[in-house]
């Protein structure tokens, strides 16, 4: 697949005609994976696609801590499966978080820098520097 940019819109026909098609709102990193729906390969929408008010909102994150965020901008009411990004199910957003670190691996980046910050000033201070 392409490199994926925000506003690009992907989308999947399932059995019977039913489409679904979700807008990239958010990406970091290449998107160098297949995006799946319902285990079908999502593919490029050309053209203008008039998008909902509300859609939900599914994230999935990388190793490095970046990741992917889309919205459903069409879908039909008999379609409940799982959209896939890189092979992992992408997770729906309940909240506006903009997270895709762990609130753990937050913590542990904060601390770092504390520490970071210490052997610094211990540097300082050490006589003939």
């Amino acid at each position: 697949m392409a490199k994926l940019k925000v506003g690009d819109v992907l989308g999947c026909t399932l059995e019977g005609g039913c489409e679904i098609k979700i807008k990239v709102l958010e990406v970091c990193e290449e998107v160098d994976c297949d995006l799946l729906c319902c285990g079908k390969e999502m593919q490029p929408v050309e053209g203008e696609v008039e998008c909902p008010i509300e859609g939900d909102i599914y994230t999935c994150c990388f190793d490095s801590g970046c990741g992917l965020t889309v919205q459903v901008i069409q879908k039909c009411e008999e379609a409940e499966c799982d959209l896939v990004c890189c092979g992992q199910q992408m997770t729906k957003k309940e909240c506006a978080e903009e997270c895709c670190l762990e609130d753990l691996e937050l913590e542990k980046i904060k601390l770092e820098i504390e520490l970071l910050k210490l052997q610094i000033d211990l540097v300082k201070r050490q006589p003939g520097s």
